[in-house]
């Protein structure tokens, strides 16, 4: 294959097939600096644990092992057996974390002791999501660069409920350093003093255990982590009947409430389509 260079000195020396010259140096020649990147994944590791649902027959499960949870450090995926095959690590229970707050908890809490028995020696961050979402670990790495993970610090929430609406399961992206995994190895010793069916965070007793919240915000204090799918946000402006612009900040570091294809389509949107005139954010 010829280098962008030589396509180049093709060009100035054959006009016959212009156009078709010019089209294969775009392909070829398009390509990104992502050493930042590369680095960043070396350096910032993440272990991803993902709650496996049962109402979507591992729909949803696979379409995060398919995109979003393959650049983790690690992942492993936590739920009930299933009669769909399913290829990708997994660490089985006999509760859903779906069913109720206390089976959260529950599943929850044996995944923390999952990962502090085979993955706190290869990871710092530990980042506990539902099936439902869109992690853009770039993004989320590039957080994480200026923080420490010796620091007892969390990020995120797993609930219902979002912009004043409440949706029939929890979800969302929970982050925990490696400190805060160690403490939350102790957790059951806290007693929370509210009992919140509807957000799941509410529930782990993070600020009794010692756990700060670091969840990172925009300019206008708006949360970079668990935004909407852009058509809900929309949506939900037209039924309050506020006409306000929406414009996505490019530093987001997660969606929730997707359904499959929603997945598939952030992976395209994200990593797929090259926009004319947008550079990468980390070159």
């Amino acid at each position: 294959m010829l280098s962008c260079n030589s396509h180049k000195a093709q060009l100035s020396s054959n006009r016959r097939g212009e156009g078709k010259e010019r089209i294969r140096l775009s392909e070829t020649c398009q390509t990104d600096n992502d050493t930042g990147v590369r680095n960043l994944s070396k350096t910032v590791r993440v272990h991803c644990v993902i709650f496996t649902s049962d109402y979507l027959g591992l729909r949803q499960s696979i379409a995060v092992a398919n995109t979003w949870s393959k650049r983790c450090t690690s992942a492993i995926f936590v739920g009930r057996k299933h009669k769909q095959p399913f290829i990708f690590p997994t660490l089985r229970t006999n509760i859903s974390f779906y069913q109720s707050i206390e089976y959260a908890r529950n599943v929850f809490n044996y995944a923390i002791s999952d990962a502090l028995k085979r993955y706190t020696d290869k990871n710092d961050w530990f980042l506990f999501a539902t099936d439902d979402t869109f992690v853009i670990l770039e993004n989320l790495r590039h957080f994480l660069s200026k923080q420490s993970s010796s620091e007892p610090i969390y990020a995120g929430t797993i609930s219902k409920t979002v912009q004043g609406r409440t949706w029939s399961f929890q979800s969302g992206t929970l982050l925990f350093s490696k400190a805060s995994v160690e403490k939350l190895r102790h957790n059951s010793k806290f007693l929370c003093k509210t009992n919140d069916a509807n957000d799941f965070s509410k529930n782990l007793c993070l600020t009794e255990a010692g756990l700060v919240d670091r969840t990172p915000i925009d300019k206008d204090g708006g949360s970079l982590m668990n935004n909407l799918p852009l058509k809900v946000s929309f949506k939900l402006n037209i039924t309050a009947g506020v006409n306000v612009q929406i414009r996505p900040n490019p530093y987001i570091n997660s969606f929730r409430f997707l359904i499959t294809h929603d997945i598939y389509a952030h992976e395209v949107f994200v990593y797929h389509i090259r926009a004319y005139g947008i550079r990468k954010l980390y070159t």
